[in-house]
Order: structure tokens, then sequence, then C-alpha cells
């Protein structure tokens, strides 16, 4: 589900979606799109990575124009220098490092990335990235991980506001009861708020409609 036109990346979201991202402004749907191969341009100052690129498909012309061409790289090990990014370089760069380790061919990143999710002295937006990519890359696996974020009140409340983002994308099916519960009944009107959201997003609104009803006659 990942192509590329050599500007940036295109990833469907699975199976189970319709639904697309675009790492870059994507020009439409009739455009040529590409399988591969990822090409991967990284500056680097002082020993350390300070700018990372990450593009699919086209001609790899950007990738040239380096100083040094490293050729081909093996998935598994490209993957395991971009899950050292995430877990210890700044936003942009653990960003950038966390798309190229998520579309590498045939590897399990999760139990790594389940470390940074974890990891409460790493900035919040780069854990609710790894979230993000975590439910896409492990599906129903997550949902244990995902719900204990939600209901942990020592953790950032926009931590766990991406959270419940991140359950939706679990499926409408495996998503909604918990969304239902945490929409009706949680503690912090933020993240019902959130749960509320979510649930719209969902075809079936009938039982969001029945419970909005509910709130409000209350």
């Amino acid at each position: 589900g990942v192509t590329g036109n050599g500007r940036g990346v295109r990833v469907r979201l699975g199976p189970n979606s319709s639904a697309s991202f675009f790492h870059v402004p994507y020009d439409g749907e009739d455009e040529l799109m590409d399988e591969g191969p990822a090409h991967v341009t990284v500056r680097v100052r002082r020993g350390r990575a300070v700018d990372l690129d990450v593009v699919v498909g086209g001609s790899g012309r950007r990738a040239r124009r380096a100083d040094l061409d490293l050729g081909d790289v093996a998935p598994a090990a490209a993957a395991s220098w971009f899950v050292g990014l995430v877990v210890s370089s700044e936003e942009d760069v653990a960003d950038e490092a966390l798309l190229g380790a998520a579309i590498a061919r045939d590897v399990d990143i999760v139990e790594p990335l389940l470390g940074v999710a974890r990891d409460r002295n790493r900035d919040s937006s780069v854990r609710s990235g790894v979230l993000h990519w975590l439910v896409i890359l492990a599906g129903e696996r997550m949902l244990a991980d995902v719900t204990a974020v939600i209901d942990d009140e020592d953790e950032d409340v926009e931590y766990r506001e991406h959270a419940v983002f991140a359950l939706a994308q679990l499926g409408e099916k495996t998503a909604r009861p918990p969304l239902m519960d945490i929409a009706r009944s949680h503690g912090d009107p933020r993240l019902r708020r959130s749960a509320l959201f979510a649930l719209t997003q969902f075809e079936d609104t009938s039982e969001v409609v029945a419970l909005l009803e509910e709130i409000l006659t209350e």
C-alpha cells in the first residue's frame, strides 16, 4: 500500500480502510505512482543526522545529488537505523525517520516503537506520531495499549486525545465499542468530546446521534 511519485509518499491505511494519507501535497489519483524503491537523503552535521528526506518512486535524482551515495541498503538495516533516529532525535528528524522505518519492506518495528510510545521523557508529538504508526502497523494488537493511554490520568492530555483518534483508526468494528464508552462516561470532558468527534467519522452514525440526544436531554 505504499507508493510515491519521487516527491513524497502515499500510504493506504490497510485492507479495512479506503483512506490514504499523503506525506506531501499530491496532484491527483491519475498521476503515475511507483511502488518503490524508497530514496532517502540525509544531511549530517558533526556525526549526527540533522535533516532527513524520504520519498518513494521517481528517478531518485534528489538522492543522487548527495555528496556520498550509499547505494542500495537492505530494508532491515535501514529500518533499524531509522528506529534509532526515532529514539534519539528531535521531532523533525524523528518524524521523517518514523516514515522511513514504517515503509521498510517486510520488517517488524512494533516492539522497539512501543518503547518510544511509552517513554514519558520523549516529546508528546513524537510519541503521538509513533502511536499513529503503531496502530497502522499492528492493528488490533494495539487496542489494549491505546486504551491504557486514554485511561492513564498521569499522561499528557494531548497525548491521550491523540490516542482517542488513533483508536478510531482500528476500524469501526473494533473501535466503536470503546469509543462509545469513552464518549458516554469518561471522566475527562475533553476525551469525551474527542471520542464523539471520532465516532462521527464512521459510516453508521445512528448510535452517535442517539448518544448526543441522550447527553443533551440529560
